[in-house]
């Protein structure tokens, strides 16, 4: 079963093998006794930890990941555990570095090939539209979906697409400007309003 996390923060350290790296520091999903699936907000006794060399062909896909909140896949068979002495904490830590230190030969989607999901608690947010659909009575004129598509297209709507992928930084995006990673998110987001229950 794969494994998946909530990356939780990305910051540039010092590795004594190999200099300036990347430690991605990621929450596991976890289920609680009621059978849902939560993730822990903060950096805590279970979140884990990544290396990964300072390249921004490596780094950037798993900044958008982040910056979109939402669940990355990693292909754990592109990991070699080993632990370390954590200068922080000074306790050895489990630790896993990126095969892409010595090799070429991994998974460049770094996302066990699923798409990542760019958009955290889209139900939430699908569920907020549609009561605002009923409630302002747009319902009489256009159908769910048109209206939530006339939000996104919308010239008088310029957050949109910084309230869905809860990112600031694209305010006054249109959907030409968003990322191939991000308009297939948001068609994925879409594809729910053709749906009677979500």
């Amino acid at each position: 079963m794969k494994k998946e996390f909530q990356i939780m923060n990305i910051k540039g350290v010092d590795d004594t093998r190999y200099g300036s790296i990347v430690l991605v520091e990621a929450n596991p999903v976890e289920t609680n006794s009621l059978g849902m699936r939560f993730v822990t907000q903060h950096i805590c006794s279970s979140t884990e930890s990544f290396f990964f060399p300072d390249d921004d062909d490596i780094i950037q896909p798993l900044v958008s990941i982040a910056r979109g909140g939402g669940l990355w896949t990693p292909n754990m068979a592109d990991f070699s555990a080993e632990n370390i002495h954590n200068a922080d904490s000074n306790r050895i830590i489990k630790v896993y570095r990126h095969k892409s230190f010595w090799s070429d030969d991994y998974d460049m989607s770094l996302n066990s090939g699923a798409r990542p999901e760019l958009i955290a608690n889209k139900h939430y947010k699908a569920n907020q539209l549609k009561e605002q659909y009923y409630r302002n009575g747009w319902y009489e004129s256009m159908s769910l979906y048109d209206y939530v598509f006339s939000l996104a297209v919308g010239d008088d709507v310029e957050d949109f697409f910084s309230w869905l992928f809860d990112d600031p930084s694209l305010a006054g995006f249109s959907l030409a400007s968003l990322s191939l990673a991000q308009t297939e998110s948001f068609d994925d987001f879409m594809d729910l309003f053709d749906e009677e229950e979500f």
